[in-house]
């Protein structure tokens, strides 16, 4: 008996459910958990049900704010973890290379023009070429510092652009791995493309690779069917 009350129970909830007057925040989130699929890398947090307007009986307008969690794959996210761990490694040195050759270039422009000015001042043939050996010793000695200093910000450059393209080409394939999980996650992106956080924002290796959260404010056009209430089609 206990069995055929719950039966019967379960039965008219589910019912009443179906016959809702209008869209309960419940019936919004679902609706929205659906266009985007069942996908283990992509939730709904945060949902919220603001407002609800009638169109019909079988219309309403309902407003909802939400956020959209897209976590990355365990391979995309250990390749992303490594390329800024590198990548952060190469930019603190950075700052140090330039800070060096700005400091060479002051210590470097002073003495430059003022032994230029002496030469420039000087009519003593004995003392012109004397500042003309120091004036090329120490040009010859900057120059030197110079190129190494800057061969190696060329180096740190070059660097941080070839692990740029790398991930780059990784990306490809996180992309493919990331739409097999979630087959639905790119048409759902798309309807919301005006405020979605794509690569354009993120560079294609970080949009896969790192956790991107994405906030949303919308109107669901929603119609009762005989399984409840649904995104209009």
């Amino acid at each position: 008996m206990k069995t055929v009350n719950l039966a019967i129970v379960m039965v008219t909830v589910a019912i009443l459910s179906a016959c809702s007057k209008s869209p309960s925040e419940s019936d919004a989130k679902t609706a929205i958990k659906n266009r985007f699929g069942d996908c283990a890398y992509v939730s709904i947090e945060d949902f919220k049900k603001v407002n609800g307007t009638k169109v019909s009986e079988q219309e309403y307008l309902v407003d909802v704010t939400y956020k959209v969690d897209k976590t990355p794959m365990p391979e995309s996210k250990k390749i992303g973890e490594e390329y800024f761990a590198k990548s952060a490694e190469i930019n603190s040195k950075i700052p140090t290379v330039q800070n060096s050759i700005q400091k060479l270039n002051s210590e470097f422009e002073p003495e430059y023009n003022s032994i230029k000015n002496q030469l420039s001042n000087s009519t003593d043939q004995a003392q012109r070429q004397l500042l003309q050996a120091q004036l090329d010793k120490i040009t010859k000695s900057y120059s030197v510092e110079y190129d190494s200093l800057n061969s190696q910000l060329t180096a740190l450059r070059n660097d941080l652009d070839t692990l740029k393209q790398n991930i780059l080409k990784e990306s490809g394939a996180m992309a493919i791995n990331f739409s097999k999980a979630c087959p639905m996650y790119g048409s759902a992106a798309n309807q919301l493309s005006s405020g979605f956080v794509h690569t354009d924002r993120y560079f294609a290796g970080e949009s896969y690779s790192k956790e991107i959260i994405n906030n949303f404010k919308e109107t669901l056009q929603m119609v009762k069917t005989d399984n409840g209430w649904m995104l209009a089609k």
